[in-house]
């Protein structure tokens, strides 16, 4: 399941960032995996987060 939608946050003095709790309610396990993936997106100034296992296959491709 791709997570989508815009939404706007900041990385903390920890290089930290936020998940939302919908995305992560959205998230299941045996399909996209236990862990996010942040990657560059395809605009300028944007990031695209994925399951780590939804990653994975994508990049088997």
């Amino acid at each position: 399941m791709p997570f989508t939608g815009a939404h706007e946050h900041l990385i903390d003095s920890k290089n930290r960032l936020s998940i939302p709790a919908s995305v992560r309610a959205a998230m299941h396990p045996e399909r996209d995996g236990d862990q996010f993936v942040l990657v560059p997106g395809a605009r300028r100034g944007t990031l695209s987060l994925y399951g780590n296992r939804r990653f994975e296959r994508m990049a088997e491709r």
